[in-house]
């Protein structure tokens, strides 16, 4: 028998915010961790909450927990969730323009999966769900390009062909 018994303690870390219609009030903001844990976040100041960037899921994918409580865990965000932390941690510059985080069938081995992001600077940026790290990479370096960064808006940039990249301003 073991003699010693270890309990790990981790505190949840928000990633997104899900803003759901309630009945009492209009609209309850849920966190949503990187393991897709959907909870009531507590003491959170709103100027942090406004940092993150919202979730948009078909609401078929939210579900209630048996107790009518909470929600179920979204099992696709394990997927995503690589994505966003590689941005917010080394990409902040680009993170901080993120305003909705949405996806499609979020596989690597579905040809037609895709993860969208809205951002203040590009209507959609859309991603594959495989190799963030040189998505994001050619995304900064596209952003940088004169072209692009004297325009105002781009409307869309698509990194989801592998090494193609279709944008429009």
């Amino acid at each position: 028998f073991p003699s010693t018994l270890e309990v790990l303690i981790k505190e949840r870390e928000p990633l997104l915010v899900l803003r759901l219609r309630d009945v009492k009030v209009k609209y309850r903001d849920w966190m949503v961790s990187s393991d897709g844990c959907i909870y009531q976040g507590n003491e959170y100041s709103p100027a942090m909450i406004r940092l993150l960037p919202s979730l948009q899921v078909p609401s078929s994918m939210i579900q209630r927990t048996a107790d009518n409580q909470g929600y179920r865990r979204l099992k696709e965000i394990p997927v995503v969730a690589p994505l966003l932390e590689l941005a917010r941690s080394d990409y902040p510059e680009i993170f901080r323009d993120w305003t909705v985080v949405s996806y499609n069938r979020p596989s690597d081995k579905d040809p037609g999966a895709n993860i969208s992001i809205k951002s203040k600077r590009v209507g959609n940026i859309r991603f594959n769900p495989t190799d963030y790290a040189h998505q994001l990479s050619r995304l900064r370096y596209l952003l940088d390009e004169p072209k692009f960064s004297q325009a105002p808006f781009i409307r869309s940039i698509d990194l989801s062909h592998g090494r193609s990249v279709f944008a429009k301003i």
